[in-house]
């Protein structure tokens, strides 16, 4: 048996714990100017079998089994890029999504991390467009402060 001995708690029910904190922790968390940063992760079973590990903005899809071979609208198989690079140290995919609050698709980047003690490839990403006007608004401070 896999438990802490005299103290009849198990070793996964500790790992759970913590798991649930993370989740909770991420989950709250926001970053960028907006605070739209998110993050949510994918893990898998011993079948291959791919679930999000948790979501931040859409914690119904917790637990959720997903298909990593789904590709976006223009067939990039985004999810799946995400979780081999992450395997490899970390890595990017460019792919197409509906932005939240918007019914428009727009390119997004994301990159992934793998966490092997809790088997989770952490996400986050940025859309294109938040993207260009973060450099639109740098270079006007920076034209401006060449200006003065």
């Amino acid at each position: 048996l896999n438990w802490i001995i005299g103290t009849g708690i198990y070793n996964s029910d500790i790992k759970d714990n913590l798991k649930n904190k993370i989740i909770n922790t991420l989950s709250n968390m926001r970053y960028g100017k907006n605070k739209s940063g998110y993050f949510f992760a994918y893990t898998w079973d011993k079948n291959k079998n791919y679930y999000f590990a948790f979501h931040s903005t859409k914690p119904y899809l917790n637990g959720k089994k997903i298909n990593i071979l789904k590709p976006d609208i223009k067939g990039n198989i985004f999810r799946k890029k995400l979780i081999e690079g992450a395997l490899k140290g970390g890595g990017y995919a460019i792919y197409y999504y509906k932005k939240p609050g918007s019914d428009k698709i727009i390119p997004k980047i994301s990159y992934g991390k793998y966490i092997p003690s809790l088997n989770w490839v952490v996400v986050t990403g940025k859309y294109f467009d938040d993207i260009k006007r973060n450099v639109a608004t740098v270079n006007n401070k920076i034209t401006s402060q060449i200006s003065n």
